[in-house]
């Protein structure tokens, strides 16, 4: 299968996404190619793992299933890990990294908090292991859709 993927005038990010032996999350079109005899997909936008995870990601859930040994560092993590910041289509500046979620539960009761929109996170594979580490106990998950 040919993949053509946008020039670098097109996306900005084009290059930076792009690296040997690196997941690549594309998003496109895929069509029969008459002149080759094959399937051709053209790729409107592609994306590295992170960003893939920062696009489609929800939050991260932070679950614990009692009282939880330690409270999370939260600030700290936030801070080495801050959202990456892109020109969008409209050529304004736009934040994108996922928002926490902390559930809690025991007994007979739950709670639930999420924090706001300007305490987000870039979700790297080490700020995913940052995150697991630091909430010792409790479970963390990406979230990329409401059950």
């Amino acid at each position: 299968m040919e993949v053509a993927l946008p020039q670098k005038g097109e996306d900005s990010a084009a290059g930076d996404a792009i690296a040997e032996d690196q997941v690549l999350v594309v998003q496109g079109s895929c069509r029969f190619d008459k002149f080759s005899d094959g399937l051709r997909f053209s790729a409107k936008r592609f994306f590295d793992l992170p960003a893939a995870r920062a696009q489609y990601g929800k939050y991260l859930r932070i679950y614990s299933p009692g009282a939880p040994t330690r409270l999370p560092d939260v600030a700290r993590l936030l801070r080495e890990f801050p959202p990456m910041t892109v020109l969008g289509d409209d050529g304004y500046e736009v934040r994108q990294g996922l928002p926490l979620r902390f559930e809690i539960e025991g007994a007979g009761s739950k709670g639930c908090v999420q924090l706001p929109s300007q305490h987000r996170f870039w979700p790297s594979d080490a700020a995913l292991a940052a995150w697991m580490l630091e909430v010792q106990g409790a479970q963390t998950q990406l979230v990329y859709r409401e059950a």
